[in-house]
């Protein structure tokens, strides 16, 4: 299965972002943030645009992958995962 991890969250980025959720085609791929900001403006606009998770920096050895795996799994069984920082 195909999934994105972005690791910026630049006006740039938020923009691609977009786009690809706006296309029949790649809208499915689940995106993942991850990022050292963590304000709840932040997080809800990248979840407005789609993203299944917004994991904030630093986590543990191990953390960012096990999240991913977790928004990966919600996101395929179509349910919301938590904004957890």
């Amino acid at each position: 299965m195909a999934r994105i991890f972005v690791v910026d969250d630049s006006p740039d980025v938020r923009l691609a972002l977009a786009t690809l959720k706006a296309d029949t085609l790649t809208s499915p791929i689940p995106v993942i943030m991850v990022t050292a900001k963590c304000r709840p403006e932040d997080m809800a606009m990248v979840r407005s645009i789609g993203t299944v998770e917004y994991i904030t920096k630093p986590k543990a050895d191990g953390g960012v992958k096990l999240r991913g795996d977790w928004a990966i799994a919600a996101d395929h069984e179509h349910k919301s995962p938590q904004f957890i920082t």
